[in-house]
């Protein structure tokens, strides 16, 4: 990984989860990875990130070759839709 890369990943859930991500960027041998997420949802005709009722949380981020691992928490009893906004930085930085 020569430089910082981002991508973004909208999916559909609530409770626990475990979503494999690829991500051609990243190296499990050195690579940083960070990932946070919201809720999105229609608003005015885009699909973007708001602040819900849900509580979001991610508990892992694991890298690999080519993809992240990322583990988490929805909290909401229904299916809600989310974006995971995924950075990789190489490292040393």
């Amino acid at each position: 990984m020569a430089s910082a890369a981002t991508a973004s990943f909208d999916f559909t859930h609530h409770g626990a989860f475990q979503q494999q991500l690829e991500f051609g960027a990243v190296t499990a041998q050195n690579c940083a990875v960070f990932v946070s997420i919201a809720e999105i949802g229609d608003i005015g005709g885009q699909v973007i990130p708001f602040q819900g009722a849900a509580s979001l949380s991610i508990d892992n981020v694991v890298p690999g070759n080519g993809n992240v691992i990322v583990r988490g928490s929805i909290g909401w009893d229904s299916d809600i839709n989310v974006r995971l906004f995924v950075f990789a930085a190489p490292i040393p930085l």
